[in-house]
């Protein structure tokens, strides 16, 4: 089973079977911006407990930063919880956005290959 556990400023996502931490975020958090500093891969197991973080995080900022530096992969659950993330920024049109920073080549090539690139705000 994923378990979703936080302290303090880091939320970890766990494999609660064998306790292996899959995903771990730290956030930082600003006045009107929160950067998420996402570390592991975005793969199919933790993909819907990062959406739910992602969505909580969406109601209460003007800006969400993707610190991707530490992702070494995305999966299409990933892309999906990704979409799903903007998606709703588009439809409530209020201002808010969600930047993606510093993707390895491997997250680049995910992101060119699937269209990606051209729906989310990929910034180097």
């Amino acid at each position: 089973m994923i378990v979703t556990k936080k302290n303090g400023n880091t939320i970890s996502i766990i494999n609660d079977d064998n306790n292996t931490t899959m995903l771990v975020v730290d956030v930082i958090k600003d006045k009107t911006k929160t950067t998420f500093a996402v570390s592991g891969s975005l793969k199919t197991h933790v993909a819907s407990s990062f959406t739910d973080i992602m969505m909580d995080t969406l109601k209460n900022v003007e800006q969400l930063i993707l610190d991707f530096t530490n992702v070494s992969y995305v999966a299409s659950a990933g892309l999906r919880s990704l979409l799903t993330a903007q998606q709703y920024v588009d439809d409530t049109d209020d201002g808010t956005n969600i930047i993606i920073t510093n993707i390895n080549d491997e997250v680049r090539d995910v992101f060119e290959s699937t269209g990606f690139i051209n729906i989310l705000n990929v910034q180097d």
